[in-house]
C-alpha cells in the first residue's frame, strides 16, 4: 500500500496529526480553513516514496492562498500538520523527524 491517502484513511485513528486529502473535487474554502490552522504544513504527493516531492511551507509566506490551493487541486496532494517531536528525539537530528521501525517476524507456529 503506497498511496498516502489510503494509508491515512485506513490508519486515521492512529495518526495523531491533522491531515487533509486535496484533489480536484476539494472545496477551496475547506482547504484554506485547514491551512489557516497552522504556522507550517507539509504537502506530500500521495504516490512517491522516500521523501520525494514533499515540501514544507510556512503558511504566512504563501502569498496567494487561493492560487496555492488551486495548484494543489490540479493533482492530488496530502496536506499534513507538521510533526513536532520530543526534544530528546530531536537531539538526534533537529532537521528531520527521527523514527524507529521495529520489524516483527513470526514463524509458522506463530513464535
Amino acid at each position: 500500500m503506497r498511496d498516502k491517502h489510503v494509508i491515512n484513511r485506513t490508519f486515521s485513528k492512529y495518526i495523531s496529526r491533522k491531515w487533509l486529502c486535496v484533489n480536484s473535487s476539494s472545496h477551496r474554502e475547506e482547504v484554506i480553513a485547514f491551512i489557516n490552522q497552522f504556522d507550517e504544513i507539509m504537502v506530500k504527493p500521495p504516490h512517491l516514496e522516500g521523501g520525494q516531492g514533499i515540501k514544507k511551507y510556512r503558511c504566512n509566506e504563501i502569498s496567494d492562498l487561493s492560487q496555492f490551493v488551486d495548484e494543489l487541486k490540479k493533482d492530488e496532494f496530502l496536506i499534513e500538520e507538521v510533526v513536532k517531536q520530543h526534544k530528546e528525539m530531536a537531539a538526534l537530528n533537529p532537521y528531520s523527524v527521527n523514527t524507529i521501525r521495529v520489524n516483527t517476524l513470526c514463524d509458522v507456529r506463530g513464535g
